[in-house]
């Protein structure tokens, strides 16, 4: 009995997943963008919505942000822009989908791998940044030669002297 319900449940799956892949737009490169340094020293992180327009070649032909940060907007629209999608008949002409990006910021020293971008299907990406951590440092600088205002440099010139066998000598002034 168990058994007969888990088909019949995985049929149901199986038949509304036929219908909604033939009317929603299925991706076959779908590019995550990168987290903006600057967001990223900011501590922004959200979630950016976009709208996308797709032509029968399933190539995106625009984007427009929907809601989200506005640190976040600029690479979300560059990404969004190079997705594509399967091609759909000629009939179908241009059609829209939203596009989902999650930009979240990792707490700690997350490795490498933590950090990869994740694809949800069928739109949304998410991103993972961390904020990067900036030393501070006091004497960052190499010291600088002071020049003391009573100290005059030494210059050598000629002067006049009675005593000179040809009437001049160097000294230091």
């Amino acid at each position: 009995m168990l058994a007969i319900a888990a088909i019949l449940i995985s049929l149901a799956f199986s038949g509304s997943e036929n219908r909604t892949s033939a009317q929603e737009l299925q991706p076959i490169e779908a590019v995550a963008p990168v987290y903006p340094v600057m967001a990223l020293n900011a501590g922004v992180s959200g979630t950016v919505s976009l709208e996308v327009q797709v032509d029968q070649h399933g190539v995106v032909t625009s984007v427009r942000t929907l809601v989200g940060p506005e640190l976040l907007r600029k690479v979300s629209e560059r990404a969004a822009s190079r997705w594509r999608f399967r091609p759909t008949p000629e009939s179908a002409g241009s059609r829209s989908e939203d596009l989902i990006f999650v930009f979240s910021l990792m707490q700690g020293s997350p490795t490498s791998d933590d950090l990869v971008p994740i694809f949800l299907p069928p739109y949304q990406i998410e991103v993972k940044g961390t904020k990067p951590n900036l030393i501070q440092r006091v004497d960052s600088d190499p010291p600088r030669l002071r020049k003391s205002r009573h100290h005059k440099p030494k210059r050598l010139g000629w002067i006049g002297r009675s005593d000179a066998h040809d009437g001049n000598e160097l000294v230091n002034t």
